[in-house]
């Protein structure tokens, strides 16, 4: 098992080498700071795109807090809290430092808009690899795949080359989904995952689409404001889907069948 963890992790690397030498880098455009709506209201510039933040924020500190009270979610497996309270700080981050990028759009203030986002979509990845393939695995990439979600933001500001933080970014758009549909839950409500896939796939479609959707609403919200709230929209299906969710019936009795339940370890691995 161990042998094979090294050549997936082996496969990888090989693949992102490769994709780094066949395609060209993809500079930051200065015209992505160039948003459609960029009225000021009660004394705040680009105030919409602003304030559409907030929800970040205040889902975030929820979901942290219900991370911790009481075990509200009934987290048990092993890695489950830490993978979901960095995804909750990240969340809460997006709040924050896309609010302080939106005020004065520019590339030194973008690194905070993207480096939250960053740790809330590689945290994901790990908390799949946890429900959904092997526990210790899962818990042991967290901290890898933070640091590799950091350095594709840091290759990006270094060297103007936006291809590592494209592939953190959109790769869990492709392989969460997948995962949620071929590989069998160990929880209930397995369709919030998918629900929230959509939402962030609508997410960025309106947010490519920032200009004309501004024209269409005749100047009332444009396409990134409403990019903000339903990307937001994620973390609210995922917190909805943690505080409704139970074990599923199916991987009870495979626990039941080894001796054991969700979280705990055999005694072989002790």
């Amino acid at each position: 098992m161990r042998r094979r963890t090294i050549y997936v992790w082996g496969l990888a690397i090989v693949c992102f080498v490769v994709l780094m030498i066949v395609t060209p880098a993809i500079p930051q455009s200065e015209a992505y700071h160039d948003f459609a709506d960029q009225r000021k209201f009660f004394g705040i510039p680009n105030a919409l795109n602003v304030i559409s933040n907030f929800p970040f924020l205040v889902v975030g500190i929820i979901g942290l807090i219900l991370c911790y009270h009481e075990n509200y979610f009934k987290l048990s497996l092993q890695g489950e809290v830490l993978g979901w309270t960095c995804f909750f700080i990240g969340v809460a981050a997006v709040g924050i430092g896309s609010s302080y990028y939106h005020l004065k759009p520019n590339d030194a203030r973008l690194v905070w808009d993207r480096l939250p986002m960053t740790i809330a979509f590689t945290s994901i990845i790990a908390i799949f690899i946890i429900e959904r393939i092997d526990q210790r695995k899962g818990t042991l990439s967290i901290i890898p795949l933070l640091m590799v979600g950091v350095i594709s933001i840091l290759y990006w500001r270094f060297f103007d080359d936006l291809r590592p933080y494209a592939l953190v970014q959109f790769l869990p758009c492709i392989a969460i989904p997948l995962m949620a549909i071929l590989l069998p839950p160990m929880y209930t409500h397995s369709t919030f995952w998918l629900w929230a896939a959509a939402f962030y796939l609508l997410a960025k479609v309106e947010e490519a689409a920032d200009k004309p959707i501004y024209r269409w609403t005749h100047h009332i919200v444009s396409g990134h404001t409403l990019k903000h709230l339903c990307a937001a929209m994620v973390p609210v299906f995922l917190t909805l889907m943690l505080a409704k969710r139970s074990i599923e019936t199916e991987s009870c009795k495979v626990c039941c069948r080894h001796g054991r339940f969700p979280g705990q370890r055999s005694k072989k691995t002790r």
